[in-house]
């Protein structure tokens, strides 16, 4: 199976080839290759989605949203912060049921 799209894709010093794969007719197959940043570990392919998406440009996005959470696990950084940036500040502390929003919601404040 050939990709139906690929994209370069770099994030915090470690670069990637996300690719969309047409899995049947009208669905996409997001999947990651990691190319470099990291000494200790080689080129390998990150663990497919399970999920088919409608168009390539979206199975594009998701595979980029699995490099940046495959940094975040092998850098030590901690999701907490991953998280706040891509949800935004926490509001309120019924965000907080599960330990990242715990964590950001402590940062904020929020009892």
């Amino acid at each position: 199976m050939h990709p139906y799209v690929t994209q370069p894709f770099h994030y915090r010093g470690h670069d990637f080839m996300c690719a969309a794969y047409r899995v049947g007719d009208e669905t996409f197959q997001p999947r990651v290759l990691y190319l470099r940043g990291n000494d200790s570990v080689q080129q390998v392919e990150l663990p497919q989605d399970s999920d088919a998406y409608a168009s390539s440009m979206e199975a594009l996005r998701h595979a980029e949203q699995q490099a940046v959470r495959w940094v975040h696990d092998h850098t030590g950084d901690a999701q907490g912060r991953f998280q706040e940036r891509m949800l935004g500040p926490a509001k309120d502390a019924s965000l907080a049921t599960h330990g990242v929003e715990c964590e950001i919601v402590r940062r904020r404040g929020f009892k």
